[in-house]
């Protein structure tokens, strides 16, 4: 076997253990629900869940990236989170995701998060031309994550769409 033809099947191991891995990696994507009162209540009270908002979290819930702003350069400082995604600390995500329930009603437990590699939460208005910005940035953050496994959870924090709440929006920072 000459030395040009073991290379090609160097690289063709490769190729095909590349295609296999990746071809188990998926990106799934939650919307997250909550009550009126409670999403009143952590944006206007507790100031904690602002638009845009986009967070990365390891699958121990440690925090890698987070911003409660338009981040300009979105797509390379969360790719530079990613990076360290093996690092330790607290579980951030267990304290973010508190009050937030699943699409059926069950609230959310980061146990069951640990299939997944890296878990991004966003909250949006899907108005909010920050937000509308942030989600293309983030298109493009989760095709760069493609090879990995991904949970989106999503949060629509719309206070027009509060019914519960008497609100009326001027201006949102």
């Amino acid at each position: 076997m000459s030395f040009k033809s073991s290379i090609s099947i160097v690289v063709a191991s490769l190729a095909i253990l590349f295609v296999s891995t990746t071809a188990n990696a998926e990106i799934i994507k939650k919307t997250l629900n909550t009550s009126d009162a409670m999403l009143f209540k952590r944006m206007f009270v507790e100031k904690s869940v602002t638009m845009p908002q986009l967070k990365v979290f390891n699958n121990d819930g440690v925090l890698l990236y987070g911003t409660n702003t338009l981040d300009k350069e979105l797509v390379k400082n969360v790719m530079q989170a990613v990076k360290k995604a093996d690092q330790s600390g607290d579980n951030e995500l267990a304290k973010h995701l508190d009050g937030f329930k699943d699409e059926s009603g069950t609230p959310l437990k980061t146990d069951s998060f640990k299939a997944s590699n890296l878990i991004i939460v966003e909250s949006y208005v899907e108005w909010f031309e920050g937000s509308q910005t942030q989600r293309k940035d983030l298109q493009q953050i989760l095709a760069s994550l493609s090879d990995q496994n991904v949970l989106w959870l999503e949060l629509d924090v719309d206070p027009k769409k509060m019914k519960g709440a008497n609100v009326t929006v001027t201006n949102i920072d």
